[in-house]
This record gives C-alpha cells, structure tokens and sequence, in this order.
C-alpha cells in the first residue's frame, strides 16, 4: 500500500492539494475450505492445499485532488477531482453443470470485477446572509462510473460493461431564527443515465443464458430536507428531522440475475433508484460530566431493495419490494474523574418487507440486510500523560426472523471484548489492539 500527499498553500487562504494511493493484495493459493457438517456441529475450517485457478487477488489506484478557498466572493469554497481505477479477481468457485450441456458438471470458474470512477465534488457556503445567522452551501456532486465483471475461465460477461453517470445540485441552509432554535432546510435534485449495450446472461442462470436489450434508462429525483433544533439549555438539546434519501440501485446483480425471456434494459423496474423517507427524533445532553443521547428514526420505501441468495448460481441477487424499518438508539457516558470515563450503547434495528407484493410489510428482512440488535459498553483510562487505554465489550442479540408470522431463520447472539492503547512517543503516537481478548469463537 503505498501513499503519498503533497500540499501547496498558495497564500493564507488558498490550498492545493494532490492525494495517490496504490492498493495491491494477492492471495497465494495454498489453502482449501474443509467443509463442516450443520447436523453434528463440526464447524468449516481449512487445509493446506490449492483451489482451481488463481489466488484471490486486487489492485486500487486513486489520485484526488483538492482546492480550497477560504474567501471566495466572502463564502468558503471547495473542489475536488478524483480518479479510481479497480480491478478485483474472486476465488474460485465449482458451478457444477455451467454450461446446462452435461460437458462439465464441476466448471471451475472466478469472476472479476473491473472498474474505473471519475468525479467532482464542488461547494461554495457562505456565513451570516442578509444580514442575518443564515449559512447557506451550494454545490455540485458529479461521478461517471464504467464496471464490468467477467468469467476469467469461461471468458463471458456475468455483468455487461455498463456506465452510470449523475450530476448532483443542492443547496442546503441552517438559520438560527432565534437564540435557542435553529431551522435547516435544503434540496437536492438527482439526475442520472445509465448506458448499457445488448448482452446475453450466462448459461448457468436460471432458465439457462437470456438476450436482453440494452438502454439508456434515465432518472430525475428532488429531494428536499428540513428540520429544527431546539438547544433548551446549554446542556440539552432537541432536535427533529426529515428527509428524502436516494440510493443507486445495485445495477450488477440486478443485470446479471435476469432470468426472464425478452427483457429490456429501459424496462426493468429493478433499476430504478432506491427512494427512501426517512424522520428521526432525539435528544442530546452534555453538561461536562454526563453525556447522553437517545434517538427513534423511521425509514420507508415504496421500492426498498432487498439481496436474496441464488444457489444456482451461488450468488445474491437484488429483489425490490416495499421496505420499512424502525430504530432506536441510545447510548449515556459519565466521566467519574479527571482520567476515567464509562459508558454504555444501544441500538435496536428491525426492518419488514412485503413479501406478496400487496403494498404491506409481512416478512423481517434478513441478516444479510440488517444488523443485529447490540449492545455497547466501554471504559475509557487515561493512566500517565504517556499511556491510555479504552476497553470495549460489544454483545449482539440472539434475533428470529418470520415470514408471514412463520420463523425461518434464528441468529444466536454473542459478546466479543477489544483492548486498545495509546502510547505518546516523541514524535507522534503507537496505537495497539488486541480484537477479541478473550478468543470467543462465534458462528454464522
């Protein structure tokens, strides 16, 4: 891994700044999975050997550069370019009958994702507007993305190259309206394009290999924001919120999972972005000594997106229905002397979708899509102006899953506890961690 930055301050206001990272890591092959058996209780492990074709294997290279402003027409101006060029081989996987032709029934193959992303992120804010305890933020958020992954041994597309392109205004405003209260308020329109060409899905899908038209599907969404908060003391502080989330629809496994005959790219609704509303609540306190903070959020979905596991292939693949989820968190900290503080967390998560596609949420999400109910605690002790240390325990709750009030999965819950020092040194500082101090062995 190799990392360099150089900086150039062009006066006390202006900056400069150019960032390259050169990321490579290969595996060496020399081991295989020792499959375990769910029945007796003996757990998967590994064994010196060699799998089918090469280790697993990625490379990442990355330049951003950076221009700050800090007295732009009276506002605080920032840009950014970036460039990020990744390519990453998976480990071997049997298909079993790949070809549905009876020529192979053990294929060997490895997919290999390939990537380049190219964007800009522009910002101009500005303090005190019109007079007044106004900040506004105008700016631009734009990225061109180009991926493909492929079958090395077959030498077929599992994903067609495919580039995605978006252009991102907003405008975002915070305005104190009195001592104590503060409204934010903001929008942001999305527009994106997505290009794909014609393509033929692999034989070892479902149904066998499908023709599917390409496109360019378009999509345009305003999202606005708002909310308020209300600082009651110096100490406590109130606050509401909500806003109107947008997430790219995860446009790999929705194209390579196709399965249907005579589909086209401008027709899939599984493409269209994830649109999510989303309001949260809470409450924060901080008197020096005692740190709280306590907060529900809801978020909803009219096409939330869902991964769902192929054994054909092996694989997930995305499945769009309408997605709810609630939440909870909390956590309060106490400062019980100059050097020591403790603390404890929790936080509680559970999302449904529609299962029946009749507009109301009947089945949990799974695993794969949610994480499990936690909690947190931790001490943190300063010992001498050289050494400190922070101990953690993090426990995850055992968790059911339904479908239509029937329980089809079960995740049994486990406690994990980390050690962290600090050590000052001359120049700078030594951080070491221990993960798991006590070697808890846990299952998926």
């Amino acid at each position: 891994n190799l990392f360099a930055k150089a900086g150039w301050d062009i006066d006390a206001d202006k900056r400069l700044q150019l960032t390259a990272n050169r990321y490579e890591l290969r595996g060496n092959n020399d081991y295989i999975t020792v499959n375990g058996d769910i029945r007796t209780g003996k757990l998967a492990t590994s064994a010196r050997g060699s799998r089918e074709g090469r280790g697993p294997q990625n490379r990442s290279t990355s330049l951003v550069l950076d221009y700050t402003d800090k007295s732009l027409a009276g506002g605080y101006l920032n840009a950014q370019l970036f460039w990020v060029d990744f390519k990453g081989l998976y480990g071997a996987t049997d298909w079993e009958d790949f070809w549905r032709d009876g020529r192979d029934l053990h294929w060997w193959d490895q997919s290999q994702n390939v990537s380049e992303k190219i964007g800009g992120k522009f910002s101009w804010s500005r303090d005190n507007l019109f007079g007044q305890r106004l900040r506004a933020t105008f700016g631009l958020d734009w990225n061109r993305d180009k991926t493909y992954q492929e079958l090395v041994a077959a030498k077929l597309k599992w994903v067609p190259e495919t580039q995605y392109e978006s252009w991102s205004p907003f405008v975002q405003a915070e305005w104190w309206v009195a001592d104590k209260i503060m409204l934010t308020a903001g929008v942001r329109h999305e527009r994106g394009e997505l290009k794909v060409g014609d393509f033929t899905t692999i034989p070892a899908n479902a149904g066998g290999s499908r023709f599917v038209r390409g496109g360019t599907p378009k999509t345009r969404e305003t999202l606005p924001n708002y909310g308020i908060v209300f600082e009651a003391t110096d100490s406590l502080k109130f606050y509401a919120s909500y806003s109107e989330g947008y997430t790219v629809a995860d446009i790999g496994r929705v194209l390579r999972g196709i399965t249907t005959p005579n589909q086209s790219v401008d027709k899939l609704v599984d493409l269209s972005p994830v649109v999510s509303d989303n309001r949260e609540i809470g409450v924060d306190f901080d008197n020096g000594r005692w740190l709280a903070h306590l907060a529900a959020y809801w978020s909803d979905s009219d096409l939330g997106s869902r991964l769902q596991f192929d054994r054909n292939t092996q694989s997930y693949f995305v499945v769009r229905e309408r997605t709810e989820i609630r939440g909870l968190e909390g956590n309060v900290a106490f400062q019980f002397s100059d050097t020591g503080r403790v603390g404890v967390g929790y936080a509680r998560g559970k999302g449904r979708y529609d299962s029946d596609g009749d507009d109301r949420v009947d089945s949990d999400l799974p695993g794969v899509n949610i994480s499990p109910d936690r909690v947190t605690a931790f001490w943190d002790q300063t010992w001498n102006d050289r050494f400190s240390t922070r101990l953690q325990g993090s426990h995850a709750i055992d968790r059911d899953f339904d479908a239509k009030g029937v329980r089809v999965a079960s995740a049994d819950g486990y406690t994990t506890v980390d050690l962290q020092g600090r050590f000052k040194l001359p120049l700078g500082q030594l951080n070491v961690g221990i993960e798991n101090l006590f070697d808890e062995q846990y299952i998926t």
